[in-house]
């Protein structure tokens, strides 16, 4: 009896784990073409992404003297037009952002000679409009990832310093967060075979 307890256990972790594994978007499949850019679809990878455009390594770094591109090359994505607000939600699940790589919009390895640089940006993750968290990060000329774990929400604001100042995200890094009913259902079931098997054990 306690080993199949103990494998019914082991069973629901590993269920509730999978169901729980964290993606990174790295946008490479996106295709920039000859100019370079392009925009993000707003439905993409699961989640819907408001005001997003994707750069590629060769146009960043060609255009704007750089030697450094995005961690995941060839793509990273920055908010279109220097947008105040960039917006990632998930209409039909909570999720979990777990972190990715950030950077300030540089010019020859220097974000403080392109006055469109943003120096920081600030996060902020809501659920159902209720504030979850923030933080606010100070960005580099080179990529650097950030642990975030913004836990249970349905919608991240990135805010940049300011109208027309620009940054760069590779390697979104989320996970999602099962329904409660999602886990309920599974429990029961494992339970339930649990039950069934203890009862033919017993015969």
């Amino acid at each position: 009896m306690k080993k199949l307890i103990t494998i019914v256990v082991c069973v629901l972790t590993l269920s509730f784990a999978s169901m729980a594994t964290a993606s990174v978007i790295d946008f490479d499949d996106i295709n920039t073409g000859a100019q370079g850019w392009a925009d993000l679809p707003l439905s993409y990878s699961g989640y819907e992404w408001q005001e997003f455009e994707v750069m590629s390594d060769w146009f960043y770094t060609s255009t704007y003297g750089n030697t450094t591109g995005a961690p995941s090359s060839p793509n990273a994505v920055y908010n279109g037009d220097g947008v105040l607000n960039a917006t990632i939600s998930n209409p039909d699940s909570d999720f979990n952002f777990i972190g990715g790589f950030f950077s300030a919009w540089s010019r020859n390895e220097n974000q403080y000679l392109d006055p469109s640089s943003s120096h920081f940006i600030a996060l902020t993750g809501y659920d159902d409009g209720i504030l979850v968290d923030s933080i606010t990060l100070n960005l580099s000329p080179s990529y650097q990832w950030f642990d975030i774990n913004f836990l249970g929400i349905d919608e991240l604001i990135i805010t940049s310093s300011g109208d027309g100042k620009y940054w760069l995200m590779d390697d979104f890094t989320a996970e999602p967060v099962p329904e409660p009913a999602t886990v309920l259902l599974l429990s029961s079931g494992l339970i339930g075979l649990a039950a069934v098997s203890r009862k033919k054990f017993r015969r």
